[in-house]
């Protein structure tokens, strides 16, 4: 069952957080994990688009 609060405030964490707001590392480590994953998804298509220019092609593969 879902308690329901009938005194109209919203329950407090005050577990003892002293981090003073700061990420915890393992949600920083995902994020620089996955923002690197990105970057390096960026670069792979900024290859790829280079390579396939048609400037960058062939003289005699171009009709």
């Amino acid at each position: 069952m879902i308690p329901i609060n009938d005194g109209g405030h919203a329950p407090q964490n005050n577990a003892g957080d002293k981090s003073g707001g700061m990420m915890p590392a393992d949600a920083l480590l995902v994020t620089v994990v996955v923002v690197a994953i990105f970057v390096v998804f960026a670069a792979v298509l900024a290859w790829a688009d280079r390579q396939t220019r048609a400037g960058r092609l062939d003289p005699d593969s171009r009709h």
